[in-house]
């Protein structure tokens, strides 16, 4: 007979002593919900294998897209590789918009072309 496994729930949000969030704990959950939310997240293609994270990085802020929040760039189990394409999400809508433009779109990062 198989095992169940316990689904590992996230704690809820903690409230200081005078019972309302702190204003950072409210920038860390504006921060979280981010993440989750396609509105903020950019799917690329074209992303050099040999690539890290931060070269990445570096080719974005190289591009005015500075306040990254997260990158999910999934690789290859055996090689370690990256697979080519990833998602990036962005801090602002003004990042996300340049990131989408003729500005980053199209341009060369270690031979292939970001799309």
């Amino acid at each position: 007979k198989k095992r169940k496994r316990k689904r590992k729930r996230n704690k809820k949000s903690t409230e200081d002593a005078s019972g309302g969030t702190t204003a950072k704990d409210s920038a860390a959950d504006s921060d979280v919900s981010k993440q989750v939310s396609a509105e903020y997240t950019v799917f690329i293609e074209g992303l050099p294998f040999t690539s890290t994270e931060d070269d990445i990085r570096a080719f974005f802020d190289s591009h005015g897209c500075q306040d990254i929040l997260q990158m999910r760039l999934p690789k290859w189990q055996d090689s370690g590789r990256l697979r080519g394409f990833g998602h990036v999400v962005f801090n602002s809508m003004e990042s996300k918009k340049r990131a989408l433009s003729d500005e980053v779109n199209g341009k060369d990062i270690g031979g292939r072309y970001i799309a």
